[in-house]
């Protein structure tokens, strides 16, 4: 105990400069065999797991913006395009569940041919600029063969089959047609939705309650035609008959629901 103390006192003296006036109120004036030691020890290894026990409390009441979006936020998949209209909702959605207020509807939408031509004109706009550093390094124009297999045109054809053009010259015609394929697809992903959407709500409460509806007309709905549905697909065909005779035309039945993702989880 005694090699304890020597040790706990040295490591304290290191840290500390007795020359310093704040380390007058440190424990390093006291003697390495002082019974005060231990006291101080005792005292900061007890103060650790309450320090940890404040902060689990406290960062449990603390909200962040993004958490309460998510916990009144809604995801709806499997909703029939043709329906997938933000006021058509709004209003299936109020007047089958008149406690909750709509605060926003975000369609989700298929970017992926999008994606891939924006990545396209990236690479064209950096090929242009390629040029034009050459062109000004080099003191002379920069040119490309923009065929299937071009890098190898010159070796295995003549060059009527595959003749050089200004590489500058190309790939800005390229940027220009691809502004317009790109805002072509703009207008064509905005304009068709998939059938999924984040639907916000005022607060948690109404947010649980639809969440709650959704659930239980889906299962109502499988709990009355589950033994059709599973002897023939002469049964699944009247399950849905049945279903949109009985329900309404947005098919909600087939709707699946669950809370949202928190908006840094979401790959947008």
């Amino acid at each position: 105990m005694k090699v304890c103390r020597v040790f706990y006192f040295t490591i304290f003296r290191i840290l500390e400069d007795v020359n310093k006036p704040y380390a007058r109120t440190t424990v390093s004036n006291l003697e390495a065999s002082s019974n005060l030691l231990w006291t101080h020890a005792i005292i900061s290894i007890a103060l650790l797991p309450i320090g940890i026990g404040m902060m689990c409390h406290f960062s449990s009441i603390i909200k962040t913006d993004n958490e309460q979006v998510a916990k009144r936020t809604l995801f709806i998949r499997r909703i029939p395009k043709p329906k997938a209209v933000k006021d058509v909702l709004i209003r299936f959605i109020e007047a089958n569940v008149p406690s909750a207020k709509v605060e926003g509807v975000q369609f989700v939408y298929d970017a992926k041919n999008l994606k891939t031509l924006h990545q396209n004109y990236i690479n064209v706009v950096n090929a242009k600029y390629y040029c034009r550093e050459y062109a000004e390094e080099y003191r002379e124009r920069c040119e490309v063969r923009p065929y299937l297999l071009g890098h190898f045109g010159g070796l295995c054809c003549c060059c009527s089959c595959c003749p050089k053009i200004d590489g500058f010259r190309h790939y800005e015609s390229r940027e220009h047609e691809l502004e317009k394929d790109l805002e072509k697809e703009y207008r064509n992903t905005i304009s068709n939705p998939v059938g999924s959407v984040f639907m916000t709500f005022q607060n948690e409460r109404m947010a649980q309650n639809v969440y709650k509806y959704l659930r239980e007309n889906q299962e109502r709905a499988c709990s009355y035609f589950q033994c059709f549905s599973c002897c023939s697909r002469f049964g699944a065909w009247l399950m849905s008959w049945c279903s949109d005779r009985r329900e309404d035309d947005l098919k909600s039945h087939q709707w699946l629901v669950s809370y949202a993702p928190s908006p840094e989880d979401v790959y947008w």
